[in-house]
């Protein structure tokens, strides 16, 4: 056998391998070798044609791995061989004053008169559309989590007699336009996992999926048709996922603005993924539930198929479409950076409906064409598509993320993850205990402070949420939070020259972005060495002597006691030598009553 060198791989390596495998096995058919000659041309074609296969060869080599992968189509394989979802585009949120007028009825607002805005509504500002996620209903002081979000303001007359009320509702709104796109299934069509791809290259979201029977409608379907529960289709992460947390429809809610939450397997579901060039494909799974075949044993086909369900599923990856349907995508578009809108921009009113029942036809008219909206803060987290680098780094560090929960961090992720429509604690924590997973839960009340008076709904919700991704030897616990109430006392000296008022105002100040609710986390000590520094530096003192700190327990108050030494008679907590508040995980500390609870003794030079 002739000897062949088979890691020559480049032109000038493989050319000098022919020359020398011709010389040493065929010298007297050919012998010449200068750079004019026919037989040189036909060992360079050849040098040339190893050369390209050899590069070819490389890059598809280097296109299965992640640091050397070069192309968008690669790397979206990569991801989906790992079962890692990439977003595509992403919208901008913001923040948005939504203002109606209500008539005046005895000492307060006419409650009929409040209207609700359905979803989707559409508001404009900069030429970017945004939508309202949820209904807003104006007659509920809270938002769809639970959180305070309403405001009163009376107008007044020139005599000062209350004329009307405006109500303002802030509400969370998302960039993006709805549409729907139409595609009739035939039969030709199911030869395999049946798939489409919608015509918009810059898909945020699929809001609704829907089948109807028949293929003549020259008609979008009605709200009523999106929402009927035997049209639906359930998107899922997998075709393998059979379950979806969804809405208990037979099980009542402790709480109004909180659904019942539950685990609910479906066989009709697809899953969404987005191609090289930003498009969005859907595709469905490919099990028949037609039964008309079992008709030749039995007048009752469904009692044989209940019996061999189990046994024989063919619906394992879903349900595949009906021939002779027409399907619905109902999808928002958008994103992207151009969505970043700035504070006070989105200011136009577009397409929604307002639903208004009071009891004066005019009077409903006049309080949808009050309608004003307003964002007070810039719209952020708009975001074009990644790009190759960005996937590159979001498939590494996501390798390892699986959907079960593990550590603490996993759960307190997985519960943000939960709909909003299910309830979200407005403050919550994860301590684990060996295989006791204890999640303390805060809620606030209607004067936005802290409070431990759960709803059931909500910790039946969640617990229901985890059991699907918890391990199997973990125990889930659900309690309610420890809300600390903390008084400040602080002794200063100031400079007689400057204003009191603004040395108090400063000073209460620096406290209350120190213990601000908003930003403290339950289990978070609190470090006061800051908080001396921050007074310090107030215009017109001179220097902070004291800070006394008190646990707070009589009426009014929570009836939770720090845990370090207090002095029993005065409540006063020793802070030690680090000036040094301990909380404990099920704990948050709180100024429920700055006005009262937050005391400056003043000394004067």
């Amino acid at each position: 056998m002739k000897n062949i060198n088979y890691t020559n791989r480049d032109f000038k390596s493989i050319r000098e391998s022919l020359i020398d495998y011709i010389r040493v096995n065929y010298p007297s058919v050919y012998s010449d070798f200068n750079d004019a000659s026919i037989g040189m041309m036909m060992v360079e074609l050849l040098s040339a044609v190893g050369d390209m296969l050899s590069h070819n060869t490389d890059r598809l080599i280097q296109e299965n791995f992640i640091d050397f992968a070069q192309q968008r189509k690669s790397l979206l394989n990569i991801a989906r061989t790992m079962g890692i979802k990439l977003p595509n585009k992403r919208p901008s949120v913001s923040i948005v004053d939504f203002t109606v007028t209500l008539p005046v009825k005895g000492d307060t607002f006419d409650l009929s008169y409040a209207p609700i805005i359905l979803r989707g509504g559409e508001i404009l500002g900069n030429g970017i559309v945004f939508q309202n996620n949820y209904d807003i209903d104006f007659s509920s002081p809270y938002n769809l989590n639970g959180f305070p979000n309403r405001k009163i303001t009376p107008n007044r007359d020139s005599s000062g007699k209350i004329r009307s009320y405006d109500i303002v509702k802030q509400e969370l709104v998302t960039s993006g336009t709805s549409t729907i796109f139409k595609r009739v299934v035939v039969t030709s069509d199911l030869n395999g996992f049946f798939s489409i791809i919608l015509p918009d290259n810059d898909v945020l979201s699929i809001d609704r999926l829907i089948m109807l029977d028949g293929i003549n409608y020259n008609r979008s379907p009605s709200i009523e048709e999106f929402y009927l529960e035997k049209n639906n289709w359930y998107e899922v992460p997998s075709l393998s996922e059979s379950q979806i947390f969804t809405t208990n429809q037979y099980k009542n809610s402790d709480n109004p603005t909180i659904n019942v939450g539950q685990w609910k397997r479906v066989s009709r579901k697809f899953v969404k993924e987005f191609t090289d060039a930003g498009f969005c494909k859907i595709t469905f799974g490919n099990g028949e539930v037609d039964l008309s075949y079992l008709n030749t044993y039995s007048s009752d086909p469904n009692f044989y198929y209940n019996m061999l369900n189990d046994k024989v599923n063919n619906l394992s990856l879903g349900e595949q479409p009906k021939p002779s349907s027409t399907l619905f995508v109902k999808y928002k578009v958008g994103g992207g950076l151009n969505t970043n809108v700035g504070s006070n921009t989105i200011n136009s009113v577009g397409r929604l409906d307002m639903v208004v029942n009071g009891s004066n036809g005019s009077q409903n008219t006049n309080v949808k064409s009050s309608l004003k909206v307003n964002n007070p803060i810039p719209s952020l987290g708009g975001k074009n598509r990644m790009t190759v680098e960005e996937i590159k780094q979001t498939i590494k560090f996501n390798y390892a993320s699986q959907e079960r929960c593990i550590t603490a961090n996993d759960y307190f992720n997985k519960i943000l993850k939960m709909d909003s429509q299910f309830g979200v604690p407005y403050k919550f924590n994860v301590e684990t205990q060996f295989n006791k997973i204890n999640i303390p839960i805060l809620g606030v009340d209607a004067t936005g402070n802290l409070s431990s008076l759960n709803t059931s709904t909500l910790k039946e919700n969640i617990s229901e949420y985890l059991s699907k991704y918890r391990g199997i030897n973990d125990y889930v616990s659900i309690s309610d939070g420890k809300i600390i109430n903390i008084q400040f006392e602080f002794d200063i000296l100031v400079n007689r020259s400057i204003s009191t008022a603004e040395i108090v105002s400063s000073s209460i100040s620096n406290v209350l972005q120190l213990v601000d609710v908003n930003k403290l986390n339950m289990g978070q000590d609190l470090y006061l060495s800051s908080l001396f520094e921050s007074i310090n530096n107030v215009s017109g003192v001179l220097s902070v002597s004291k800070i006394k700190v008190f646990n707070a327990i009589t009426d009014g108050y929570s009836q939770n006691s720090i845990s370090q030494l207090v002095n029993l008679a005065t409540r006063e907590v020793d802070l030690g030598d680090l000036f040094l508040l301990n909380c404990e995980t099920d704990e948050i500390f709180e100024v429920k009553y700055p006005s009262k609870d937050i005391k400056l003794k003043i000394n004067f030079v």
